[in-house]
């Protein structure tokens, strides 16, 4: 099944896919330009990838298009200052190359770290999100499961949930609202009662960390990630990710 592209205004962008993590195997090339799009990429060729693109787009892959897309797994990158891969050309565009959909390696990677098994940033909504990539996981995983790809500038207004489409109609770039307009309104966030939560533990020791984890876990949890962060302090930190269980 080809990968349904959604773009929002005027766009360069070239995205390299491979069918396996580490890109390798099967290899696709998109291009997009002002004045459409050359190429196109099968869901089941979409496991590792680099983009390049103009400082400022935002692109997010989606397994599931329709007015709650955001409730399935889902991952956005964002081109944003010190967070890409500087071209080579002088007339190139940044990049950012992602060894493994699946999980968080740095913008630079070629490989994805196996013995450091950490997700991307979880968010409830698109709204939520804040770094270069973020998102929601889940089943189906990333790879070989990306129905959609939209590509859009980062100021445009985030979806609604009245669409039909994986996005409602956004701003062009000479339209669109700057960084420092109004937030989109409460009341357009989703109401679903989100599949996972973020935790954020610190701890002295093993024992410590798993007497924290039995407080945070509420009944209908589990634990499905462990990822570390800085926490600016002599003690350990991690976020727990948990997930509720889904009844059959």
């Amino acid at each position: 099944m080809a990968i349904t592209w959604d773009i929002v205004g005027t766009h360069r962008l070239d995205l390299v896919a491979w069918s396996k993590p580490d890109m390798v195997a099967r290899k696709s090339v998109v291009q997009l330009f002002p004045g459409g799009r050359q190429g196109s990429i099968q869901a089941a060729d979409l496991s590792s990838v680099v983009i390049r693109a103009q400082l400022g787009t935002r692109v997010t892959l989606m397994t599931e298009t329709g007015p709650r897309w955001w409730a399935h797994p889902w991952r956005c990158i964002r081109f944003i200052p010190g967070h890409v891969v500087p071209s080579g050309r002088r007339t190139g565009l940044p990049g950012v190359r992602i060894p493994d959909l699946d999980r968080l390696d740095p913008v630079n990677a070629k490989r994805t770290d196996r013995e450091l098994e950490s997700s991307y940033p979880i968010v409830a909504t698109p709204n939520d999100g804040t770094g270069w990539t973020f998102g929601a996981i889940g089943h189906p995983e990333l790879k070989g499961n990306i129905q959609a790809i939209r590509v859009e500038w980062d100021e445009a207004p985030q979806p609604e949930v009245a669409t039909d489409t994986p996005h409602s109609p956004a701003a062009s770039p000479a339209t669109a609202p700057q960084a420092s307009a109004a937030p989109p309104q409460a009341e357009a966030a989703p109401t679903a009662v989100p599949r996972h939560r973020v935790v954020p533990i610190d701890y002295d020791s093993p024992t410590e960390l798993a007497a924290a984890l039995d407080e945070v876990v509420q009944p209908g949890e589990h634990v499905i990630s462990l990822l570390p962060q800085p926490a600016g302090t002599a003690r350990s930190q991690v976020w727990a990710v948990l997930q509720r269980r889904i009844a059959d």
